[in-house]
Order: C-alpha cells, then sequence, then structure tokens
C-alpha cells in the first residue's frame, strides 16, 4: 500500500520540481539567444518624459557580435519615419533621419540625444543582448515573480532600490512560452508607465550580410539576395 502510494504521488513532486520559475525562464531564453547568430523583429515603442512622448515603429536587424540596425517605418516626431540608425560595437552610432535630408548621415557617440530615446535609452539597449543582461541583473537586485497566460511567461521585478535604477519600480518583462522569445517589456514608475516595448514578427538566422549594417545599404536587397526580411512584413 505504501509502495503504490509513493509511486502515486512521484509524478506529482516531479511536476511540481519541473514548475516554471523566474530563474528558469531566464535561463532558457539565455539558451534560446546563444543559439542566434542574427535575427530581425518589427518593434513598437512608446517612451515617456515628463509630458513628452516618443512612439516609433521600427525594423531591427541584429548579427553577432553586435551589429545591430534599425529603420524606423513610422513615428511621432519629424524626421522619424524613414530615419535609420547603425551601431557596429564601437560605441558609436551612424545615422540619419527621414524626409528631404534623408541622404545626410552622420556618426556619433551612442550616448548622443540625437540617437537614444527621450529617456535616453541607447541602441545597443533595445537588442536581446541587452534584454537578457537586464533579465540576469533584475534576478539578484529585484524581487521577482512569474505568471503563466496563454502561451506568456510574464516576469514582474520590483527593483529593491529604485534610485539605483533610475526611478524605475516596476517591470514587466513578457516572453512566448514556445519560442522564448521576448513579447513585451514595461517599465513603471510609481504607477505611471514610462516605457513600452512590444517586439513581433521574429526571423532567425537567416543569414544576414555584414553589408546591411551600412547605413548606406538598401535592406531591400535582402529580398532580391533570397533572404527572408521582415521588411517584407506589413505595417500594422
Amino acid at each position: 500500500m505504501l509502495a503504490t502510494l509513493a509511486c502515486l504521488l512521484l509524478p506529482l513532486g516531479s511536476a511540481r520540481a519541473d514548475a516554471p520559475t523566474p530563474r528558469s525562464v531566464v535561463e532558457a531564453f539565455q539558451s534560446t539567444y546563444a543559439s542566434v547568430s542574427d535575427y530581425q523583429c518589427r518593434m513598437h515603442e512608446i517612451s515617456r518624459k515628463g509630458s513628452e512622448v516618443e512612439e516609433r515603429t521600427m525594423n531591427i536587424y541584429f548579427k553577432r557580435p553586435r551589429f545591430i540596425r534599425m529603420d524606423v517605418l513610422a513615428g511621432n516626431r519629424a524626421g522619424d519615419a524613414g530615419g535609420s540608425g547603425v551601431y557596429r560595437n564601437d560605441g558609436k552610432v551612424t545615422g540619419r533621419k527621414g524626409g528631404f535630408f534623408s541622404f545626410l548621415s552622420a556618426t556619433v557617440d551612442k550616448h548622443n540625444p540625437q540617437v537614444t530615446s527621450i529617456r535616453g535609452m541607447t541602441i545597443d539597449q533595445i537588442d536581446l543582448q541587452a534584454t537578457l543582461e537586464k533579465l540576469l541583473l533584475r534576478l539578484s537586485t529585484s524581487a521577482s515573480s512569474l505568471s503563466v497566460r496563454e502561451g506568456i511567461y510574464e516576469l514582474v521585478f520590483l527593483p529593491r532600490d529604485p534610485s539605483a535604477e533610475g526611478g524605475t519600480t516596476k517591470e514587466i518583462i513578457s516572453l512566448d512560452s514556445a519560442t522564448m522569445l521576448p513579447v513585451s517589456a514595461e517599465s513603471f514608475e510609481g504607477s505611471r508607465r514610462v516605457q513600452h516595448a512590444d517586439w513581433s514578427d521574429y526571423i532567425l538566422n537567416a543569414g544576414l550580410p555584414d553589408q546591411l549594417f551600412d547605413i548606406n545599404w538598401d535592406p531591400r536587397q535582402l529580398s532580391a539576395s533570397g533572404i527572408q526580411s521582415v521588411q517584407s512584413v506589413p505595417l500594422r
């Protein structure tokens, strides 16, 4: 009788031991990221600072070691739509605005206000590596919790010292439980949401060429070369 009871309880105990935790979810994402040599995605971002609001929809391209390109499809500021920025892991961004002067480009430090968000976010703080680094840091500096809903792992972090986090009092980062890739992130200062981002339409390991990370190279050449491209995804 006792042996039978032990056999019945064993699967339940194993299931409990395997239940996801904030750390196991972050480690699963870390494993997924380790398998990625390049990726593309569509990103929508809203930032708030005081009364200012900045909103952009972008195509993001990434290639190891850490080449990043962002092409702005739509935005609420003059020169946003059609603008681009390229980062080649050297602390500098080569960028240009959209519109009449789109033929002009300039290279500046990545912290230059011309190439950061209104909250000072740099181009190398929007990629998967930055998200992974943030998650690993949050595990040690914040109280963390995890909820599972409709195929989403939702990680909630409450920084123990908001003053060391630029005033952030809560951060929510959600990952797709099937792909283990981030789908959204939100930052709060008190009850005010100051940052929101969502990612969609991931394309992994398509074989992005180094030429893509030249501001003068046209991303439309990807499809012409037979490389699957997020550029073909309609703007929603």
